[in-house]
């Protein structure tokens, strides 16, 4: 299918380094993109282009995914972990506001309406506002705002439900924490890319949240066992009396938007396929 790219095209991404930058390369090399991209890692890799060599690739499009996560709040201060995201949202403003870029896409977080009073849900929700305050007649602004999503470039699986379970099953037996009813919605990170970066080159603006089947942490298990690894067993505490929990979209937007990008998304069972083949070989 058509991402919407242009052979003359240059892209350039920040946070390259991270989880979306590495599904990212993978997307546009399954879709043999021609066009010219320069990857600039993220805020705790290694040094990459500098500001001038950015600026000389005169990019067209600006994907961003530079941010530092949520777990660095407690690491390095709330402090200094705004005053980071916020020097790195000022790069992505000053290279997506170039006379020449068509097409800028960030990502957000579900946590931008689910957690308003912390610090990352904070800065996310700000991210969103100043971000499509850059759409302009002439240039395209997509947001992301992602809640769960799915795939095998995930740098840190262990952290991550989906990830941590295809690794468990393949040892033989999944261990679900979750003492109460948890429920969530997936899609592929690349699916979601797809449809941020169709639907901008289409010349559409605006924020779409990630979506998929809902889904309960013991549905998800089993259907990891059945894919991943038949003999393996689930164990669970038992339940308590908490009320059930979910973190996830109304999947109104995320139906919306992949049905205008003529996207059929990865069921649940094609997107443990798709998580396993790559975590478990790699």
């Amino acid at each position: 299918m058509d991402l919407g790219l242009r052979p003359t095209d240059r892209v350039l991404v920040f946070g390259a380094s991270g989880w979306f930058g590495r599904e990212l390369r993978a997307l546009l090399a399954r879709n043999a993109i021609t066009s010219k991209v320069l990857w600039v890692p993220g805020p705790s890799s290694p040094a990459g282009p500098s500001e001038t060599e950015i600026a000389e690739f005169q990019a067209s499009v600006v994907v961003n995914f530079a941010a530092l996560t949520r777990e660095r709040v407690a690491i390095d201060g709330e402090a200094p972990f705004m005053r980071t995201n916020e020097l790195l949202t000022r790069r992505f403003h000053q290279h997506a506001e170039a006379s020449g870029v068509r097409l800028a896409v960030t990502v957000s977080s579900g946590a931008a309406v689910t957690e308003p009073d912390h610090p990352y849900g904070r800065m996310k929700a700000a991210e969103e506002k100043s971000a499509l305050e850059l759409a302009e007649s002439g240039r395209s602004v997509v947001v992301m705002r992602a809640y769960s999503v799915s795939g095998g470039y995930v740098r840190r699986p262990r952290d991550y439900a989906f990830s941590d379970f295809i690794i468990q099953a393949a040892s033989g037996e999944i261990r679900v924490s979750a003492a109460s009813a948890v429920f969530r919605r997936y899609c592929s990170v690349q699916d979601a890319l797809f449809v941020a970066l169709q639907q901008g080159a289409d010349g559409r603006s605006g924020l779409f949240e990630t979506g998929g089947e809902y889904v309960e942490m013991g549905g998800l298990a089993a259907a990891i066992v059945s894919s991943v690894n038949p003999q393996a067993v689930v164990t669970r505490p038992t339940f308590q009396n908490e009320a059930p929990t979910s973190y996830c979209s109304d999947n109104s937007s995320w139906s919306e938007w992949s049905l205008d990008a003529g996207l059929r998304p990865a069921d649940l069972q094609e997107q443990i396929s798709q998580a396993a083949a790559v975590l478990l070989t790699s």
